[in-house]
């Protein structure tokens, strides 16, 4: 029961933050716009083609497409071994939280940061690979992970997760597909799904 409260309140504490930078986002405002603008300059100084290379590979093993491959092999897993609830969980889990990412785009309809150093196209707000893994990231944490026994295991795996998820978010801001911005309004999304 502890665990359910404990999450109710971190989904509900994350929908509203998100909502409040959504409406940041949609008046195009001053603070938001500083936020963004101050730590895309930070980013710009570490700019080298070694780096440019390095984190477009890395984006895209973090893409929606990769994330719905993966969480489809870790509902198979979950089918054979007869867990058929956390297998259409993952799915729906994965699937859903593309779908919101698709119409909160749609919605707001904010333009990508000038200047990328890989092209992209559609929407800004929020960021669809960032939402897509840490919606993985999620899936692993509270599905995968307690299959393990050894807690050092389960803090290892964890721990690798959420160090994907920063890498991701940072390669996006990083590649200026994303203001970062989008990228935590994805990650708050993405915990108002929890689990």
């Amino acid at each position: 029961m502890h665990k359910q409260t404990t999450w109710l309140v971190v989904g509900s504490t994350a929908l509203v933050i998100f909502l409040i930078l959504m409406g940041g986002v949609l008046t195009d405002a001053a603070w938001l716009q500083l936020f963004d603008t101050h730590f895309q300059t930070l980013l710009a100084h570490f700019d080298s083609a070694n780096r440019t290379f390095t984190l477009k590979e890395v984006s895209l093993l973090g893409s929606p497409a990769v994330n719905l491959a993966i969480a489809a092999a870790l509902a198979g897993c979950c089918w054979m071994i007869h867990d058929r609830f956390n297998a259409i969980w993952i799915i729906c889990a994965e699937v859903g939280a593309n779908g919101i990412a698709f119409v909160a785009k749609e919605l707001v309809r904010r333009p990508r940061p000038t200047g990328q150093l890989v092209p992209d196209t559609g929407f800004s707000f929020p960021s669809g690979h960032t939402i897509s893994t840490a919606t993985l990231v999620l899936i692993v944490i509270f599905v995968l992970v307690p299959y393990f026994k050894d807690q050092e295991a389960q803090l290892a795996i964890s721990l690798l997760s959420v160090i994907w998820l920063a890498v991701i978010a940072f390669a996006r801001v990083y590649l200026r597909d994303h203001y970062p911005s989008d990228g935590i309004g994805a990650i708050l999304l993405a915990s108002f799904g929890g689990k």
